[in-house]
């Protein structure tokens, strides 16, 4: 119990002083680590397992549709809007249906932009660290 609590306040201290790049990383991978849960749950025939979990799923998609700045981002944010409209959508469906296929599909899905992210984010560190430091005494 001790434990549980200490990883707890560690977790949410990690939340808290993330930038917003990592946090989108730790939701992409909160997702995915819940989906995987889901589909154990499902195999093992335990729904209210299953559906406890969907549903934290589906808090953390939406939590992304939300963080999402449409004015400013313009078309790429309408389009990950949509993309996280059909996976709540999806998870929706498959926690009525009880379909282990649906949240495989939503799984795949945040799987790849886990990746794109991650990769976009050692990217812009790269090219942090390429800038060329402007002489402020020129």
């Amino acid at each position: 119990m001790m434990q549980s609590r200490a990883y707890q306040a560690y977790q949410k201290t990690r939340v808290q002083t993330a930038n917003p790049a990592n946090l989108v990383l730790m939701l992409y991978q909160g997702a995915i680590d819940r989906l995987v849960t889901a589909e154990r749950a499902l195999s093992e025939g335990s729904w209210e397992e299953a559906n406890r979990v969907l549903q934290k799923t589906q808090d953390i998609i939406l939590e992304l549709m939300v963080s999402l700045d449409t004015s400013r981002d313009g078309e790429f944010a309408q389009n990950m809007v949509q993309l996280y409209e059909y996976m709540y959508y999806r998870l929706v469906r498959a926690n009525v249906q009880k379909d282990g296929a649906m949240i495989a599909e939503v799984r795949g899905m945040l799987e790849e932009l886990l990746t794109t992210w991650r990769e976009a984010m050692a990217l812009a560190r790269e090219g942090e660290s390429e800038a060329v430091p402007v002489d402020v005494e020129a």
